[in-house]
């Protein structure tokens, strides 16, 4: 939780290295989830989830999973969480 003195406002803050297997990383989106729904309040996510939205993010290395990407963009837009996006090289 961070709070910001002179606007009398907290938000969640929190910072994901996901890991790249299959398992931790659903049970992660499960939990981002949960926490959405029980904090209603402005929350700051970042990091590396080890997973692109969009099949054009990503060059080369092994293909992407699309049940992964559906379940991380499912969990953005459900709960109203937006991805800022990035500049530079693409996942590899």
């Amino acid at each position: 939780m961070v709070k910001v003195l002179h606007h009398l406002k907290s938000c969640l803050f929190s910072y994901i290295y996901a890991s790249p297997d299959l398992n931790t990383i659903m049970n992660l989106y499960v939990e981002l989830c949960q926490i959405a729904l029980t904090h209603k309040i402005d929350w700051v996510i970042r990091g590396d989830f080890n997973e692109v939205l969009h099949a054009k993010e990503k060059l080369g290395g092994p293909s992407i999973n699309n049940s992964l990407i559906d379940h991380l963009r499912n969990c953005l837009i459900k709960y109203g969480m937006v991805d800022l996006g990035y500049k530079g090289y693409k996942y590899n």
